[in-house]
């Protein structure tokens, strides 16, 4: 018999070949070289020497050999495939978001995560705007990805596609869902009056009220049955398609009916159940907006000591519904430096919040923007500015709506706050009224002292402290003397004393001083000229430069404060509040004029 390959069959000591047996081993080992030979590399070639020692081993020991190389090449790759799953994470960066049933705002709330957490991440869907993730609990959904919710440890893109194929995905890393989504509340009625959902989640409240309890809640993209109205068609009763009946708010920021409200059978309900939740305005005035954020328009004010009624909250509690006393309802900030709540605000229910209104538009480019005499459309033009134009701010009005400003010329009037972007909150200017130069019937006088200065301005502010980092003492008008105490080490800032004997520090530059600044004994304090504006709802303050450290407080949209440094990379800063409170926050939710590298590096 002739043999073709690589091997020859051995000769039996009898001077017989060995048929059948030896090369079917050949021929094996034929093929096992060229599975290892492709596996290392198609450029190099294994020595045939060791496969013809390998013919000499006997069966046994050979499939042994083969059995134990497959099992290590199989477990090494089940590592392989653990550790890729280990690296895709994400950290959750707004303060609640919703986790769905599927990839879209339309599918139900399985269930929310918090700001800071982290999630794994399994997949994505097909253009990459969902990300279909795992939370810590093991309960996965689908959740918005872009990168105001979601901070991904790598490039979504990079993520498996995962087809939605039922509501409801089972609750495994690589299980995929079988069946078509079939959302439960998105039946659109085939006769009659219908709405359909324009805000991400509504509550369906058993009256027509936030006083009612909730009975369930639909999503944006949702279709309910129009059945009725209350009085004055500020509520819709609604039936859902598995027959549920309820009311919702019937303004257009949470619905779009196919009929005019006013069209529906007016529905007598049951009366509201009284609420017994209060809160004390505890400070001069307190805006009142039409939702729960800085960005709302302000309804009324409510004066410090007046008592409201509370109704609801937003998600995060940083936000509360009130009613006024003469029926009026809107949203005010839930800090406790503004309210003292009767109960706990995250004790109360979750209140129905409008979209979030556009920004502000700002002055065309080229257009040109009136200064008038007075804070309001009432007063005459004094004067014109154009956009980009820069100028100082020197005070506000109550309702924080207009601000008195000052041109590089001197020229002062008013502008529309809506119209111009700050650099330090609204609310630490002084409230001036509508003249240009405010009148006094006392003439001022120096201080008794050596060292004495007037304001040049038309309102200081006296800080506690050598910067504009440090908190707002009390505010000094033009003509106002002051005693000179001290200084800072470059002179720019001076501390002073009032004359009902309030000592802060007031910027140099405002101040006409009988002897020069740097004539004054030297105060070493440290000058903080940095400072930022948080522009997120609520964000925490961390005794450290992450999400593991521990929070030490809470500051809110448009409140200032202090930078006194940053981490290596300038993804935390180390800030001062008002209260001389000291931490961390993410600086990818503060608004600042100073370069983030230009601090120095703290530990």
């Amino acid at each position: 018999m002739t043999f073709h390959g690589r091997f020859k069959p051995r000769e039996l000591p009898s001077g017989k070949r060995q048929i059948g047996k030896r090369p079917f081993l050949h021929n094996l080992l034929l093929r096992i070289e060229g599975v290892l030979v492709y596996t290392v590399s198609r450029r190099y070639v294994i020595s045939r020497r060791i496969f013809m020692n390998l013919s000499s081993i006997k069966s046994k020991q050979w499939f042994l050999v083969i059995f134990l190389f497959a099992m290590l090449f199989l477990t090494s790759q089940v590592f392989a495939k653990q550790n890729t799953a280990q690296t895709a994470t994400a950290t959750i960066v707004t303060g609640q978001l919703n986790v769905r049933s599927g990839p879209g705002v339309e599918y139900n709330v399985v269930t929310t995560v918090s700001q800071g957490n982290v999630v794994a991440l399994l997949g994505r869907d097909v253009n990459g705007t969902w990300a279909y993730i795992q939370t810590a609990t093991a309960v996965v959904g689908w959740v918005n990805a872009g990168s105001e919710y979601i901070n991904p440890s790598v490039p979504i893109s990079s993520l498996p596609i995962v087809t939605l194929t039922t509501a409801t995905p089972t609750a495994t890393a690589t299980g995929a869902p079988t069946s078509t989504p079939t959302p439960t509340a998105t039946a659109v009625p085939v006769t009659g009056a219908y709405a359909t959902i324009a805000t991400g989640a509504l509550n369906v409240r058993s009256g027509p009220s936030l006083a009612f309890s909730p009975v369930t809640a639909v999503y944006q993209g949702n279709v309910v049955s129009l059945i009725g109205r209350n009085a004055n068609g500020t509520w819709a009763k609604i039936r859902l398609s598995n027959g549920t009946e309820g009311w919702v708010n019937a303004a257009s920021t949470y619905i779009t009916p196919n009929v005019a409200i006013s069209s529906l059978p007016v529905v007598t309900p049951a009366d509201a159940p009284a609420s017994s939740a209060t809160a004390l305005v505890a400070t001069g005035a307190l805006n009142v907006r039409s939702g729960p954020g800085v960005t709302y328009s302000v309804v009324t004010v409510a004066s410090q000591g007046q008592t409201v009624q509370m109704l609801g909250r937003n998600a995060n509690s940083s936000w509360v519904k009130i009613r006024l006393s003469n029926g009026t309802e809107g949203w005010v900030n839930a800090y406790s430096d503004y309210i003292t709540p009767s109960v706990a605000v995250n004790t109360l229910p979750f209140a129905d919040s409008p979209a979030q209104p556009e920004p502000p538009v700002p002055v065309a480019p080229g257009a040109v923007l009136n200064l008038r005499s007075g804070p309001g459309f009432n007063y005459p033009v004094t004067g014109s500015v154009y956009q980009g134009l820069q100028v100082s701010a020197i005070g506000r009005n109550a309702a924080n709506t207009w601000l008195k400003v000052r041109l590089s010329d001197g020229q002062e009037g008013w502008l529309g706050a809506q119209y111009v972007q700050l650099s330090i909150p609204i609310g630490n200017l002084p409230v001036l009224d509508g003249t240009t130069t405010p009148t006094t019937t006392v003439t001022p006088t120096p201080p008794a002292t050596t060292y004495w200065a007037n304001v040049n301005t038309g309102a200081a502010n006296v800080r506690s402290g050598p910067g504009i980092g440090y908190g707002i003492v009390t505010v000094v008008t033009q003509g106002q003397y002051v005693s000179l105490l001290a200084r800072n080490n470059i002179s720019s800032w001076a501390k002073v004393q009032l004359t009902n004997g309030t000592v802060g520090w007031i910027n140099a530059s405002l101040l006409n001083a009988n002897v020069a600044i740097n004539t004054l004994p030297v105060e070493n304090v440290q000058t903080i000229t940095n400072s930022g504006v948080v522009n997120t709802s609520a964000l925490n303050v961390r005794t450290g430069p992450g999400i593991n450290y521990g929070v030490t407080a809470v500051v809110y949209q448009g409140q200032g404060v202090a930078l006194i440094g940053r981490n290596a990379d300038s993804s935390w800063v180390k800030v001062r509040l008002t209260n001389g409170t000291v931490g961390w926050i993410n600086s990818a939710y503060i608004q600042t004029t100073t370069t983030l590298n230009s601090l120095p590096i703290t530990n």
